[in-house]
């Protein structure tokens, strides 16, 4: 996990959309998925700011987050337990001004929530479109012939489905 982190972390951006991969509050995760950095460090009895890229991280993140969710920077350097209240600020928040639940990163929390609802009608108003769209269902058979084993996964819910949630 800390070399896939490495190797994100050379472009602008990366701490935020790796977040989900260094911290969850869940103590124990409940699924492979749910393990992040800070379960192995946990687990190893390490504090996450001995990490290499801790004071990378924080210092990628938008400061206007920090002020946002009223946590400091400094303060999660000196004690990486306090990334707990800013991560659940941060899924709040995503939560609050993501109806269409499609993300744009740190744009989707840093700028006006009018700006971000804006962006969100016009994607919303694109996936129903698609979601209406017959050649998506011609698409779908085409890759089932390819592909027959598809054929026993879930089906995706339709994105109309998913905006009434």
């Amino acid at each position: 996990m800390e070399t896939a982190l490495e190797m994100a972390s050379h472009r602008k951006g990366w701490a935020f959309e790796w977040l989900w991969h260094i911290y969850k509050p869940a103590t124990t995760p409940s699924h492979i998925y749910e393990v992040t950095l800070s379960h192995f460090y946990s687990a190893l009895k390490r504090d996450l700011s001995e990490w290499q890229l801790w004071d990378k991280f924080l210092d990628d993140l938008n400061p206007k987050l920090f002020r946002m969710s009223g946590q400091s920077r400094e303060l999660i350097r000196e004690n990486p337990r306090r990334l707990k209240p800013f991560f659940e600020w941060v899924v709040s928040e995503r939560r609050r001004r993501l109806f269409t639940r499609t993300a744009d990163g740190e744009r989707d929390l840093v700028e006006p929530a009018s700006k971000v609802r804006t962006r969100q009608s016009a994607r919303k108003r694109m996936l129903l479109a698609f979601d209406a769209n017959s050649s998506k269902d011609f698409f779908d058979k085409e890759l089932q012939g390819l592909f027959p084993e598809l054929a026993d996964l879930p089906k995706q819910a339709s994105f109309k489905e998913l905006l009434r949630s």
